[in-house]
């Protein structure tokens, strides 16, 4: 019951701005003076590939990097809707997804049903799934695969894993936060030196053979770069929208768990949990991703809302 209860509410959270209806926008209130709200250039791009999947003709020619993400648009394709809203739809499934994997992370984590309920709480009623959950991005979809990686982390299924790795190299580039922490977890964890490594080169591989292959077949044109450059700094850092959205996407996940990252990663124990040592890497990891994001991409809240599958299975858990 509780779990049909969060998935409900999750849809609530996620509907204010499903398909970039705002709360306040003309659609809701009666002075048509202001202009409709117009979908993002992210968006955008999403939707001509959902279009492009079905066969039909659109104007738009897909660009670098949003054609190395064919996933969800491909999935949103196969349902009979408008694209916007099959894009949607695919994602509010995704975030269910990730709901479910971190219910399963905790409890896989021996923790009982008060923290599997703070921890269902902190996912649902967040910034991120209100603000990104339902506009057309596909960072809905990477959260599920990362959270489905955490969970396969913890429960130390290496071969499935690298799998998930594959799936989310087809979804997003940033989901290669997962292998920094599945390194992690296999060198806390018994085995000799060699099967780790093989291990840890296998599930790499899988990763970049995906990220290539979906480079060589993108339908885009051109390429794109993450590349560094002081003009990205002083642009991020005059916005006063990214500095907002970077604070709300942290939220509650990230404060609650920062307090515990420095005892996991640097004051370690004999009873020191390696899972939740592994999901701290991680957090680290998204954290070295967010920072990048300022200098070379335009940051904005999805770069942190990564943080929360590693993050609310340590906020939640007792010292």
């Amino acid at each position: 019951m509780l779990a049909l209860l969060f998935g409900c509410a999750l849809v609530c959270v996620c509907l204010p701005r499903f398909n970039r209806h705002e709360v306040l926008s003309p659609r809701w209130i009666p002075d048509r003076r202001k202009p409709a709200p117009r979908a993002s250039t992210d968006a955008t791009q999403y939707t001509a590939q959902v279009m492009h999947f079905r066969g039909e003709a659109t104007h738009r020619k897909l660009r670098a990097p949003f054609a190395y993400r064919p996933l969800a648009p491909f999935l949103a394709s196969r349902l009979p809707l408008k694209p916007m809203t099959a894009l949607n739809l695919v994602n509010i499934a995704a975030l269910l997804v990730a709901l479910v994997c971190i219910d399963r992370t905790i409890a896989a984590l021996g923790l009982g049903a008060s923290s599997r309920l703070a921890g269902a709480a902190l996912f649902t009623f967040s910034f991120p799934v209100f603000y990104y959950g339902a506009i057309g991005y596909v960072d809905p979809v990477a959260i599920a695969c990362i959270s489905a990686g955490v969970l396969l982390i913890v429960r130390q299924q290496w071969w499935v894993l690298a799998l998930v790795l594959a799936i989310g190299a087809l979804t997003k580039e940033t989901t290669v936060v997962l292998l920094p922490a599945a390194v992690a977890r296999l060198l806390l964890g018994p085995g000799t030196i060699r099967r780790k490594a093989a291990v840890s080169v296998a599930m790499l591989a899988c990763f970049a053979a995906a990220a290539l292959l979906v480079r060589g077949l993108a339908p885009g044109t051109g390429t794109h770069l993450w590349t560094p450059s002081l003009a990205a700094l002083a642009r991020n850092a005059s916005r006063p929208r990214a500095w907002i959205a970077l604070t709300l996407s942290f939220g509650l996940p990230g404060v609650l768990s920062s307090r515990k990252l420095p005892a996991l990663l640097w004051r370690r124990t004999e009873t020191t949990s390696p899972a939740l040592t592994a999901l701290a890497v991680g957090c680290a990891a998204v954290l070295a991703v967010a920072l990048y994001s300022f200098v070379a991409a335009s940051a904005d809240g999805r770069f942190l809302w990564l943080l929360y599958p590693f993050a609310i299975p340590i906020a939640v858990a007792r010292q």
